[in-house]
């Protein structure tokens, strides 16, 4: 009787720690599904915001509505066929200009860029439409960006998340929620 007794007590305990262990399962599933995900950076285009080899926390989004200029977002490009990550420059309706000098008009206003690393002497004028976002690398010399694209714009169907957090390397680590400028 009292081995049938501890039999019961071992099965209850494992259905338990079973169900706890589902339930963590499915917290993190809906998490990263839904809500925050980890993203690896794969090449050196955001220098020296972020390097080959970071790996950032991005909260999803699904639209341009939820991007502000200057948010650095991840994305999947169906040109390449890969996810990338690069900076929101223009969001639905703006007028995008590029001069030689690098310097960026948006809308007639100058943008300020203290996080631009290089330019390449490109001079172009985008006008970014609805559901869309031109999005460019910090490391503007060497970045394959919406400057060279087929299709320029990036639409809403292919937004993945924009970035809160640099987790790793741990000595880099910062917060996003500032990275805009006025």
């Amino acid at each position: 009787m009292y081995y049938k007794g501890c039999e019961s007590n071992m099965i209850e305990n494992i259905s338990q720690w079973l169900l706890i262990v589902i339930i963590g399962i499915t917290i993190t599933v809906v998490f990263q599904r839904f809500i925050l995900f980890t993203a690896l950076v794969s090449s050196n285009s955001m220098e020296p915001t972020l390097a080959s080899g970071d790996r950032v926390l991005m909260q999803r989004i699904c639209r341009s509505q939820h991007v502000k200029r200057q948010d650095i977002i991840a994305f999947y490009s169906r040109e390449y066929k890969m996810v990338m990550i690069k900076r929101a420059i223009g969001i639905p309706g703006d007028s995008v200009t590029i001069q030689k000098n690098g310097v960026l008009y948006i809308n007639g206003k100058k943008l300020i860029e203290d996080y631009v690393y290089s330019s390449n002497g490109l001079s172009q004028t985008f006008n970014v439409p609805r559901n869309q976002l031109l999005l460019l690398g910090d490391n503007r010399k060497y970045s394959s960006d919406s400057r060279f694209w087929e299709q320029p714009f990036i639409a809403d169907r292919d937004l993945l998340g924009k970035a809160v957090f640099l987790v790793y390397p741990f000595r880099r680590m910062r917060y996003f929620g500032n990275n805009r400028k006025k």
